[in-house]
């Protein structure tokens, strides 16, 4: 028995292995559009006047990252990372705005120490008090006539100072 080999079973050909195909997901176009308006939101939103624009880009941007973190959750989509980031760059460009916005009417306005409301209340008031001395001659002198302001006679066409 020393020279016996044993009969080898016939080797059956196996088929070839087929790829498994999986369904690639593909990158999610609402976070890529996202990022866009946020980051445009982020860059413009530092200068004023045109912040009011980022701030729009800003809301376009939190909606479109929205759309794109729920397409990923659901596992429709990749990039839930790209989704964030618009939503962070799009939340960030309408805070700066705001913060922008407030810094601006405060150099502005904050220098009298009033805000506008005030300050237009303040101005129409005067605007009023003149009107009320006008219509009661007490500043202002009529030609040929001499105006009594219950203090001092005047016959000028000038204002009649008080004694």
């Amino acid at each position: 028995m020393s020279g016996y080999i044993a009969p080898q079973q016939p080797i059956q050909p196996q088929p070839p292995l087929q790829p498994v195909y999986q369904e690639e997901k593909g990158l999610t176009v609402f976070g890529i559009v996202g990022v866009v308006f946020g980051a445009l939101g982020f860059v413009l939103s530092f200068i004023p006047i045109i912040n009011n624009i980022a701030a729009i880009f800003g809301f376009i941007g939190v909606i479109l990252a929205i759309v794109a973190l729920v397409g990923t959750f659901r596992g429709k989509k990749r990039g839930k990372a790209l989704a964030i980031v618009a939503a962070v760059l799009s939340v960030l460009a309408i805070v700066i705005t705001l913060a922008m916005q407030s810094a601006a009417s405060k150099a502005i306005y904050g220098r009298s120490g009033m805000s506008s409301s005030q300050s237009s209340a303040r101005g129409s008031a005067k605007k009023q008090q003149k009107g009320e001395q006008a219509r009661d001659g007490g500043l202002e002198s009529r030609p040929g006539k001499g105006v009594s302001s219950g203090r001092r006679h005047c016959r000028s066409y000038t204002w009649c100072a008080p004694d």
